[in-house]
Parts: C-alpha cells; sequence; structure tokens
C-alpha cells in the first residue's frame, strides 16, 4: 500500500482545506454580524463573542467549498509537478491517487454532520442569547438619552435611569425609572391605556420563572421583561376608566429575539421529539390554545343552557367573587351578531339579573339580554385579555335597576364583564397536548370548533414537513461535502494544463448547482411534503454522477 503518498497527499489536500476554510468562515461570519454591529445591537465585544459563534453555523455552507477548492488545488499543483505522473508510472491506479480525497472528503462529511446534528443548533442559540440580551441594553440605553424605548406594545419614558441590584436570584438585570410616562397603543398606532409613575422598575428574566398562567404562548427559554409601577396613575381611553393605585405592574413582554423559534435550530434530538411535541413552536401552541378556548367556550355554554332549561337560573361570579344570579329560560345562538341571546323565563317578558354586592341586593330587568365569551379581565390597565380562565360578558338592553326598593330610570345598556361559571373546562383543556384536543374536537363536530381544529392540523403538517425537509437538508449537506471533495480532485487530474481558477471553475459551478438544488427542495418539500425529496437529493446524485463520469474518463484516457 503506498503510504507515504497517501499521507504526503493528505497533508497536502488536508493543509489547503484547512486554510481556504478558515479564510471563508472569517469572512462570511464577518458578514453576518456587520448588521447588527451596524444597527447598534451588539458592542465591539460582543461583535467578537458573535463572530466566534458564528464560525460553526457558517461552517455548514463553507466546509463544502473550501474542501471542494483545496482538493483541487492540490491535485492540480500535483499534476502540473508530475507527480501524478510519477504514480501513475510506479504502477498506481487513478483510484488509489484519489483515495486521500474520498477520505478527507468522508471525514468532513461526518465531521459536518456532527457538526448539524449537535453543535451548529447550540452555536445559534449563543449568538442569540449575545442578541436578545443586548437589544435589552439598546432599550435601556435609549432612555438613559431621554428617547423612548419599546417593550412589547408598550412605549416608554423616563426622567432617568439606573441599574439596581437584581431583588431575587431569578432576575437577570433589573433597572430604576424615574419621572416615568407609558402608553400602550394598538395596532393602529392610537393610545389604548396612559400611565404615569413617580418611579418605575424595569425586570429581566427568564419566562421560567413566571407563573404558569403567565407563561401561555412563550417558551420557558425566551427572555422577558416586566415593569412595575409606583404611585401610578392610569387611564384607559376607550372605556375613560380611571386606575389610582400605590402600584402597578404590567404583564410580561417577551423581547424581540434575532431568532424566531425553528426548527432549523434544533439538534437532530430535538427535532425528532419536535413531531412528538408539536407545541414547543409558538405558533403551534397558539393554534392550541385557541382551539382548546373554542371548545371550552362550546362546553360551557352547553352547560349554561342546560342549567337554564333545567332550572332557569344561572350563576355567574365576577373576579371579585361576587355573586350574579341570572333568570332565563334558554340561550339561543344569534348568527347576525354572533352572541347568544337570552330569552327570559317562561310567563316573562324580561331578563331578570339579581346582584349580591357586599351582602346587598340589585335588581336589573331587560327587554333584551346577549352572553359573549371573553377572556378573563384582570385589574390590570396594561391587559385587556389574558391567558386565565374562560369568562364572558353579559350585556342588558334598556335595563331597569332596582336598589333597595328604589326604581332607577331606564337606561340604555348596561355590561358585566370577567363572569365565569363554576366547572371551568379551560384550565384542564389548556394543559392538553395537541392530539388529545384535535380528537376532542372530532366528537364534538361543531362549526368553529372545526376550523380551530383543521387550522391546528394544517399547522401542525406544516411543521412537520419543515422538520422532514431541514433533516434531509441536513444530510444532503453531509454527503455533498464528500461529493465536492471528489469532483475537485477528478476535475484538476483531468484539466491538468489548465489555470488553476479555471479548474476550480469547472468544480464550481456544479457543486452550486448542488446547493440550490438542496435549498429548493428544501423548500418544495417544507410546502408540498414528500414530492420536494427528489428535488432536493438530485443536486448530491447529479453531482455525484458528474464527478464519476469524468472519472472515467480519465481512467481511460
Amino acid at each position: 500500500m503506498p503510504w507515504t503518498l497517501w499521507r504526503y497527499i493528505f497533508i497536502e489536500v488536508g493543509r489547503l482545506v484547512l486554510l481556504s476554510t478558515a479564510v471563508l468562515v472569517a469572512v462570511i461570519a464577518f458578514a453576518a454580524t456587520v448588521k447588527p454591529l451596524a444597527d447598534g445591537k451588539l458592542t465591539a465585544l460582543d461583535a467578537l463573542r458573535f463572530m466566534f459563534y458564528a464560525v460553526p453555523p457558517m461552517l455548514a455552507y463553507a466546509l463544502p467549498f473550501a474542501a471542494g477548492f483545496g482538493a483541487t488545488l492540490a491535485y492540480h499543483r500535483m499534476a502540473q509537478d508530475n507527480e501524478v505522473t510519477a504514480s501513475f508510472a510506479g504502477g498506481l491506479s487513478h483510484l488509489k491517487v484519489l483515495t486521500p480525497a474520498l477520505a478527507i472528503g468522508a471525514v468532513l462529511s461526518l465531521g459536518l454532520a456532527m457538526l448539524n446534528a449537535q453543535i451548529i443548533p447550540r452555536f445559534l442559540t449563543r449568538m442569540e442569547k449575545i442578541v436578545t440580551k443586548d437589544l435589552a441594553q439598546v432599550m435601556i440605553r435609549s432612555l438613559e438619552q431621554g428617547e423612548s424605548a419599546s417593550f412589547g406594545d408598550v412605549q416608554i419614558h423616563a426622567d432617568a435611569v439606573s441599574r439596581v441590584e437584581p431583588s431575587s436570584e431569578d432576575i437577570d438585570d433589573q433597572f430604576r425609572l424615574v419621572g416615568v410616562v407609558a402608553l400602550q397603543l394598538d395596532e393602529t398606532g392610537d393610545i389604548v391605556v396612559e400611565v404615569t409613575a413617580s418611579e418605575a422598575y424595569v425586570f429581566m428574566f427568564k419566562a421560567e420563572h413566571l407563573p404558569e398562567a403567565e407563561r401561555e404562548g412563550i417558551h420557558p427559554s425566551k427572555n422577558v421583561v416586566r415593569m412595575h409601577f409606583v404611585d401610578a396613575f392610569a387611564m384607559q381611553r376607550r372605556s375613560g376608566e380611571v386606575i389610582d393605585q400605590e402600584s402597578i405592574t404590567s404583564p410580561p413582554y417577551e423581547l424581540p429575539s434575532a431568532f424566531q423559534d425553528d426548527p432549523k435550530f434544533l439538534t437532530a434530538g430535538q427535532l425528532r421529539e419536535l413531531r412528538g411535541d408539536p407545541e414547543r413552536m409558538n405558533w403551534i401552541d397558539e393554534r392550541r390554545l385557541e382551539l382548546a378556548r373554542a371548545i371550552a367556550s362550546d362546553e360551557t355554554i352547553e352547560s349554561i343552557r342546560a342549567r337554564a332549561e333545567d332550572t332557569g337560573t344561572v350563576t355567574f361570579r365576577n373576579a371579585a367573587g361576587v355573586e350574579h344570579r341570572l333568570r332565563t329560560g334558554a340561550l339561543v345562538w344569534d348568527g347576525p351578531t354572533k352572541r347568544w341571546r337570552v330569552r327570559p323565563p317562561p310567563g316573562l317578558d324580561r331578563v331578570e339579573l339579581e346582584v349580591y354586592p357586599n351582602g346587598s341586593l340589585e335588581r336589573y330587568r331587560a327587554e333584551r339580554a346577549w352572553l359573549e365569551p371573553v377572556r378573563v379581565k384582570p385589574d390590570d390597565p396594561f391587559t385587556e385579555t389574558t391567558s386565565g380562565s374562560l369568562t364572558f360578558e353579559l350585556t342588558l338592553d334598556r335595563v331597569e335597576v332596582r336598589t333597595g326598593g328604589t326604581t332607577t330610570t331606564e337606561r340604555p345598556r348596561w355590561s358585566f364583564d370577567g363572569l365565569s361559571v363554576d366547572g371551568d373546562p379551560y384550565p384542564a383543556l389548556r394543559a392538553m397536548p395537541s392530539a388529545e384536543l384535535i380528537a376532542r374536537a372530532e366528537t364534538l363536530d361543531k362549526g368553529a370548533i372545526n376550523s380551530r381544529s383543521e387550522r391546528l392540523v394544517r399547522e401542525i403538517g406544516k411543521l412537520n414537513r419543515e422538520i422532514t425537509s431541514k433533516q434531509h437538508e441536513r444530510l444532503a449537506m453531509n454527503a455533498s461535502c464528500l461529493v465536492m471533495v471528489f469532483t475537485g480532485a477528478v476535475m484538476a487530474l483531468r484539466l491538468r494544463h489548465a489555470l488553476p481558477l479555471v479548474v476550480y471553475m469547472w468544480s464550481f459551478f456544479p457543486a452550486l448547482g448542488t446547493i440550490i438544488f438542496i435549498s429548493s427542495g428544501q423548500q418544495t418539500t417544507h410546502r408540498q411534503g414528500w414530492i420536494g425529496l427528489p428535488l432536493l437529493w438530485f443536486g448530491v446524485f447529479g453531482l455525484g454522477a458528474f464527478a464519476v463520469w469524468m472519472y472515467l474518463k480519465l481512467r481511460r484516457h
């Protein structure tokens, strides 16, 4: 066996591959760092750390081309120096001369497989943490410079900002703000809530430290921000309600992330587990919760209707525990208004409601009444809807109010919100995985539930297609490393009299076509399923067939 020659070729090719990879990765990693650095999301020190963590992810794209380039240059130099000719004259076959290239390609393919399966996703997570954490610092620096900062849908301004010692070990960073004005804006930019406070505290921590009810829709690994206002005065612009409290705490806001939830940032094991745990992706979990709320709403309405028909009375309680006793004969769905119409008890022409605040009795008699499922509204001016128990809003039209035997003047409308009934099924449904909720929705077979169930099924199907596409994309990229090295070595021997760059062109463009086919096949698989896999693998097998064809022609001559 020509061990001496193989060792020589292996060192020569390995040296050029290592050098080419280092240069190419450094250029790509720097290019990936430029935008967040220019946007002010990274400091100079964090930019260096970001570039370091970007090296393994960039290897996934740089290594195949660098390996092919290194093999091309090494074998072309040996061919021009007649070293390869001497090897042939000594009785070595073309395959034995190309064996070091095949060995290097196999080693690089296995190394890239380990990178794609375990290392690259973890380094991408490190990159995310650097950018996400620094984004929070950018917001704080904006406040320090007298500018406003955004936390979720809240714009906040402060006269002074200072960092303080975290008040809990669960808090990563804490800031004190003085002279605070906060505005919550809707999608159109209009002010929904306005809050002023003498001081406020900003807490930054992991979502895993949130209570279970507040963590809905936020992955535990995400970074969140919560604000606590002291001596606060808040006004809701829509309702005109004013809240004057010693302190107000905002809901948690997820910090903007450089990388959205995406299967490509998961390890090979996590990708396999994701098929059985699709709720890990935030958009899947949102659809799951929508279905859970729809099922809970339907089951609760059916329970209310049964109570109304059996006893003629349905008892609600608001957030403060005040009892609201509704006297009704039936609930009927009203299509045009998309609400439940409350019919009066048999023999009566009005719906009656009895409220028992502080032991007293208030009576309401209305010509018409409507019941509509909503989300619970706690005593939080920032939160119009939250992830708590299922609640209802009862609206009375042309209502008479009696308090202590005194009849007030008739009012055109009166609403009671935040009403709940005993036996709320939503907490249990919210804890169910998607598969159980979909199976439960099939037994109900109702329009609104079916539409949400079908949407969840579509999203899970889309996620499964994406998982499949990412798994095959990684495998194809691993295989392309071996094929590109072999192609570069063969073309270098076949075109030994041409310039090195001309030789590399004959291996580079087929290799580029391979990457294009892999990318196009991955996207097609993501959109349409298995039909995209032949396209994805065509690039690898096509380049392999091209290399084998060139090798056969080389061996024949």
